[in-house]
């Protein structure tokens, strides 16, 4: 979809994104012998909560992932080239087929999952795809069904898919109607996840600003909040951090500190170091296709340990078990023949205590 102009010739300040339906938040420029009326609504708050309800119990928290509850707010953050594309892919098949990346995770029914890419082109989404349908973690007949049933993926490449747009001399940021169209097809579509990928081609803020990356993200989430879909974005994580070993941490997110502490769940990825290889008894040559996810902010679970993911054909991050050499080998066997996997690798793997 492409967003132009509603009327460019009689409003050329509006820019590439007309705000639809959005009411200005100023009053129109007053004509001589006109007498302007402009409506003002006042604000309502928000019913309180009940004590009542309190009394009778606790609510039932509905988690998409550990810790990154429906209608909330994630960021998958990464250097570039790490394969963060291909981890919104594995996570997002995982709620499509309604299989979890790890016993332990929350179990879900299989339901709508809606992926924006606007970085890849068609073409290379569509290969990836292909390759995901094929792979051994989507395996059976029924699963391939789910996905295509539930996963909707675009490449927004040559689009117009900024979520927030700044009308010429005004301070606040309205939604545009991309993230109009998105909120409600995913409601609509009663959409479980929605994914972002990267998060600097949805916007034009700066990144550095806290107060502009707040309005941003208080915009995504009230996206989020409305469809009642969780959102997770793909970031880059900033080069010091990656430099220095810290690529894991809540901080290694690019830009202002608000990005983080404005959402509730964050996946950090990291490549093998040397040091996991030579544990897991992984050869150097190939260690690099080897990634984890650390989830690094959990703001509603207990802290979780790390998943570990290898690469399969074209690049698909598929879910591994990774046993130290000297312990005791837990297999989770998911389809894949053990041929496929190096030394010290199993299929679908945690490595922690729970």
């Amino acid at each position: 979809m492409s967003l132009k102009p509603s009327n460019q010739a009689s409003d050329p300040d509006v820019g590439e994104f007309s705000l639809g339906e959005l009411k200005p938040s100023v009053a129109p420029p007053a004509v001589e012998g006109v007498a302007v009326e402009t409506e003002v609504l006042p604000y309502k708050l928000p019913t309180p909560l009940s004590w009542d309800a309190i009394e009778q119990g606790f609510c039932e928290i509905d988690f998409v992932f550990p810790g990154l509850t429906a209608g909330g707010l994630g960021m998958l953050a990464a250097p570039g080239g790490t394969g963060k594309s291909y981890m919104l892919l594995a996570l997002a098949s995982s709620i499509a087929m309604g299989k979890p990346l790890l016993e332990d995770w929350p179990a879900c029914e299989p339901t709508k999952v809606m992926v924006y890419f606007a970085e890849d082109p068609p073409d290379i989404v569509h290969n990836r795809l292909r390759h995901l349908l094929q792979s051994s973690w989507v395996g059976d007949a029924k699963h391939r069904q789910l996905l295509r049933e539930n996963l909707r993926v675009r490449s927004l490449v040559g689009e117009d898919c900024i979520v927030a747009h700044q009308p010429k001399f005004e301070q606040k940021w309205y939604r545009t109607q991309f993230s109009t169209a998105v909120e409600e097809e995913a409601t609509e579509h009663r959409a479980r996840l929605i994914m972002f990928d990267p998060l600097r081609q949805f916007h034009t803020m700066d990144e550095n600003d806290s107060g502009e990356m707040t309005d941003l993200l208080k915009l995504m989430h009230g996206i989020a909040f409305r469809s009642k879909a969780a959102i997770v974005f793909a970031h880059h994580t900033n080069k010091n951090a990656t430099f220095q070993g810290a690529g894991d941490a809540q901080q290694a997110a690019r830009g202002s500190s608000a990005i983080t502490d404005n959402i509730r769940w964050q996946g950090n990825m990291v490549l093998m170091a040397e040091d996991e290889a030579k544990k897991f008894n992984i050869a150097d040559d190939v260690r690099k296709n080897y990634v984890r996810l650390v989830l690094s902010k959990s703001n509603y679970t207990q802290a979780r340990g790390d998943l570990w993911f290898t690469r399969g054909a074209g690049g698909i991050l598929l879910p591994v078990t990774l046993t130290e050499v000297g312990k005791p080998k837990q297999e989770l066997d998911f389809g894949t023949p053990a041929s496929n996997i190096p030394l010290g690798a199993r299929k679908l793997t945690d490595n922690r205590d729970v």
